[in-house]
This record gives structure tokens, C-alpha cells and sequence, in this order.
């Protein structure tokens, strides 16, 4: 994407990122069949990659209501979801003093499958699917 048309893109997603990501958790949390996961990941990422500040900012406040997405999804679930997605995002630059550069950040959720990864575990334990035999046979049809 040409650096113009990331500019209009992120000016365009920002003032809608609350909304995408309160429809998104819900959605996962069990709103939507499990076949629609591999989607949802998606526009996440999508967010994350387009919109990091926002999202992270967001995503935090959303997944610090009590009980929400889902009466299931417990603290522990919460972070470990937020950590997956964008734990990574606030990484910088640093410099490499023996190459005498610069290392562009690391980031695990520049990779859509961790992205991918993350949601499929947090809607398993969402539905209360987390630890079933059910659970754990369909959760590499959507990883």
C-alpha cells in the first residue's frame, strides 16, 4: 500500500476502530458460527497493522469490562487474548551498534496466523469450549 493511500486508510479506519473491535469481541465471544473466526481475524489484523495506537488503546478498554465479551472469558483469558494481538505493537526501533543500524521492531502480530491463533483460543474460551474434546479437535480447522 503506497504511503498516500495508508495515510486516507488509517484516517478513514480510526474514528470507527471502538465500534469494528466491539463488534469483533462480541462476534468471537459468540455471536457469529465459529466458520467466521478466520474473517474476524482478519479485519483484526487488519486494525492492528493500520490503526496499532487505536486499537491497543481500545482493545484495552473494551476487554477491561467486567464480564464482558463474555461471562466466560476470565482475566487471565483477556490478557493473554490482548497480549497475542498487540502486546507486540508497542515495540520500537532499536539500534544495532555493531551493524551501526537500525532494527525495525519486532512483531508478532505483523503475522496474520498469531493473529489467527489468538482468536481461535479466546472464542474456545468464550463458548466454553476450552479443554473439550470438541473444542480442541475444531480448533485447528480455524487456526
Amino acid at each position: 500500500m503506497s504511503s498516500s493511500s495508508a495515510v486516507v486508510f488509517a484516517q478513514t479506519l480510526a474514528p470507527h476502530t471502538r465500534p469494528i473491535l466491539h463488534s469483533l469481541l462480541l462476534s468471537i465471544a459468540g455471536r457469529v458460527p465459529r466458520s467466521h473466526l478466520t474473517s474476524l481475524s482478519e479485519l483484526l489484523h487488519v486494525c492492528v497493522l493500520r490503526v496499532p495506537d487505536d486499537t491497543r488503546r481500545h482493545l484495552h478498554e473494551l476487554l477491561a469490562e467486567p464480564g464482558w465479551p463474555s461471562a466466560r472469558a476470565s482475566v487471565e483469558a483477556k490478557a493473554k487474548f490482548e497480549k497475542s494481538v498487540i502486546g507486540c505493537v508497542c515495540s520500537q526501533a532499536s539500534y544495532d551498534p555493531h551493524r551501526r543500524t537500525y532494527k525495525p521492531p519486532s512483531c508478532r502480530a505483523r503475522s496474520g496466523k498469531v493473529v489467527r491463533a489468538a482468536v481461535s483460543d479466546f472464542a474456545l474460551v468464550c463458548r466454553g469450549l476450552d479443554g473439550s474434546a470438541y473444542g480442541a479437535a475444531s480448533a485447528s480447522v480455524f487456526s
